[in-house]
């Protein structure tokens, strides 16, 4: 019986490839992806800053540690696994766990 995160692959056939599980805490088994560099865990739901995955986009000028990191994108987490399909964003590893994120609009 497969117990951990779920799993994000190319043809879902089992409960652990589902929506369901990749969105649920619970059904992790205790493991959760943590903010880099610190203990903070992130949990579906929670609104965070990130990167997107357009490398000429303006967010990789910023730096991390900058005054401007509130430029950054911003979204919600909606599910956390770990990333095995064949376009994968984390080179199919067992080690690094995936986060879909929802973007979220700037009321400006």
């Amino acid at each position: 019986m497969y117990h951990g995160p779920g799993l994000f692959v190319d043809k879902p056939a089992e409960l652990f490839h589902s929506r369901a599980w990749t969105s649920s805490a619970r059904a992790s088994d205790g493991i959760y992806p943590h903010l880099p560099h610190s203990n903070g865990l992130l949990l579906p739901g929670d609104f965070i800053y990130y990167r997107c995955i357009n490398l000429t986009c303006f967010c990789y000028a910023i730096l991390d540690d900058g005054a401007d990191t509130d430029s950054l994108h911003i979204g919600r987490i909606t599910a956390f696994g770990y990333d095995l399909r064949t376009s994968s964003c984390t080179a199919q590893s067992w080690e690094i766990l995936a986060l879909q994120i929802q973007p979220a609009l700037r009321m400006e």
